[in-house]
């Protein structure tokens, strides 16, 4: 008789030739997952890990990251609600909840793209042309591309914010 094997689901396998080779045991996956750590932690700066937790350190964040976290934390709750009572929703609640979501996604991105912006200093570099036009007067084709970058984005969020207020409403 056999001895009975096991899939990473703990089902029993009754014919061990077909077992697919990427159903691995526990502690394969354990193994492959160390040395994985293990290649990165030898080829990456340890500096970016002291620069993580700097990142954490609140009393060195600027006003506007508690702001982003208290929106985050709210639209995180009201996901939450719509995700366990969403089944119950009428057809107008259910189109109000889906424009919520998109808005909420789409502030979210945003305030997530300010952050790394601020945080990896690009938005020092990405703004100067813009400094540059509005304080001198010298014109880059970079300027005029950027506040059309960041009209568009307002006007997207003033859209799916004009969109969710008009549903909720109605």
């Amino acid at each position: 008789m056999r001895n009975e094997v096991y899939n990473s689901k703990g089902e029993i396998i009754h014919d061990p030739d077909m077992e697919k080779w990427y159903q691995l045991s526990s502690s394969t996956r354990l193994l492959i997952g160390g040395l994985i750590l293990f290649n990165v932690g030898c080829f990456v700066n340890p500096g970016i890990i002291d620069q993580l937790f700097r990142l954490l350190d609140v009393r060195l964040w600027p006003w506007w990251y508690f702001l982003c976290l208290i929106l985050v934390i709210v639209f995180s709750v009201k996901w939450f609600l719509v995700y366990r009572d969403g089944e119950d929703y009428d057809e107008l609640q259910a189109e109000t909840a889906k424009r919520f979501i998109r808005m909420s996604v789409t502030l979210a991105i945003f305030m997530l793209v300010a952050i790394l912006l601020h945080v990896t200093t690009w938005s020092k570099a990405l703004f100067y042309p813009l400094f540059l036009w509005y304080q001198f007067g010298t014109m880059t084709w970079a300027a005029p591309f950027i506040c059309l970058v960041l009209f568009a984005i307002f006007g997207l969020a003033v859209y799916l914010i004009k969109e969710w207020f008009v549903s909720h409403w109605e």
